[in-house]
């Protein structure tokens, strides 16, 4: 064999190796590129799929809080409603009061006014008294029921007031 003919052997199974580990080391660069492909497309699926579950629980809560806000609007309006009759008969009752004060200030003082015509015999002066103190204790006990009676009224209205604020308060809070 020519040395000529060896060496361009010897030359082309060079090429050839060098070829074969050019193939071979680009073989390995597509591997690990489409292992790397493929784990980036995994972990890009995972953040979609997390970013979908965040922005399904976004929406649940702003349905939540505008529903919560309904429901505080519809409370402030009822309980404004609520208000107004119970603002009213408070009112009423103080006029009452004012009026029922009134009318004693002035029984009081027509009272001071007119002449006291007593009896004239014993027997008759006690009989006056006997009606005059019953009249007085059924006049007191008379007071002291419509005083019982206003004062339980005003008191479940203060609470009732007390309660509306309170809710109204809170509803206030939630928003």
């Amino acid at each position: 064999m020519n040395s000529g003919r060896i060496h361009s052997m010897i030359h082309a199974q060079d090429h050839g190796l060098h070829c074969l580990s050019s193939l071979l080391r680009r073989r390995q660069l597509e591997d690990r590129w489409n292992e790397r492909a493929e784990q980036h497309r995994t972990e890009t699926e995972a953040v979609h799929r997390q970013l979908q579950e965040a922005e399904g629980l976004l929406e649940q809560l702003r349905e939540g809080l505008a529903s919560a806000q309904e429901v505080a609007r519809r409370d402030l309006r009822r309980l404004g409603s609520d208000r107004e009759p119970i603002v009213r008969e408070l009112r009423r009752l103080q006029d009452e009061v004012d009026v029922l004060t009134g009318k004693h200030s002035a029984k009081a003082a027509e009272m001071q006014n007119e002449a006291i015509n007593l009896p004239e015999d014993r027997e008759e002066m006690q009989l006056l008294l006997l009606r005059l103190r019953e009249d007085l204790i059924a006049a007191k006990v008379s007071a002291e029921r419509a005083d019982e009676k206003m004062m339980t009224e005003v008191r479940a209205y203060f609470s009732l007031l007390q309660v509306e604020i309170v809710q109204v308060g809170n509803a206030a809070h939630l928003e």
